[in-house]
């Protein structure tokens, strides 16, 4: 069992990205209302207030709870920030996996993990590309480990069927 979390270096990228849209929003906002000063003001102090909602407290509570787990039966998603979030999935229940690591990767830690399996998904956020290869890799060999299980058994059976017709 191994517990992963999210990067850091993404929540810095991310608090950068909303600062970016906030100061538009600002700017558009002064030069397109400027003549009805009440309202331009008014929602200079709104997107103030959404960025440090946003950016300062959000961001850092979510990503200091966000971790995931891997282990040989199961796959366990914990977020959250007002509400503890907890996923979990079982490996046995797995179909397949997709990694997207995207460019840039190694700087802005926007490499995400997916599993797919019959009911849903489940979706690893934010992870270091290591991480995000590493999680890959063994849920790859957990199913395989899996399916090779499942394989034994049946072919025991299929032995034991053909010997028992035999007598």
């Amino acid at each position: 069992m191994k517990k992963y979390y999210a990067d850091k270096t993404c929540l810095n990228v991310l608090r950068v990205l909303v600062l970016v849209v906030t100061g538009s929003l600002i700017v558009l906002d002064y030069y397109f209302l400027y003549f009805i000063p009440i309202l331009m003001w008014s929602l200079i102090g709104l997107f103030g207030l959404a960025y440090l909602l946003i950016g300062i407290i959000w961001l850092p509570l979510y990503f200091a709870r966000a971790s995931y787990i891997v282990s040989s039966q199961e796959v366990i998603r914990n977020t959250g920030f007002f509400f503890r979030i907890r996923q979990t999935m079982k490996v046995s229940a797995i179909q397949y996996v997709t990694l997207i690591i995207t460019p840039f990767s190694s700087v802005t830690g926007f490499n995400f993990v997916i599993i797919n399996a019959l009911g849903g998904n489940l979706l690893l956020f934010y992870l270091s590309k290591t991480d995000a290869e590493e999680i890959f890799e063994e849920i790859i060999s957990l199913l395989h480990c899996f399916s090779m299980k499942l394989y034994s058994k049946r072919k025991t059976n299929k032995i034991k069927q053909v010997l028992e017709e035999k007598e």
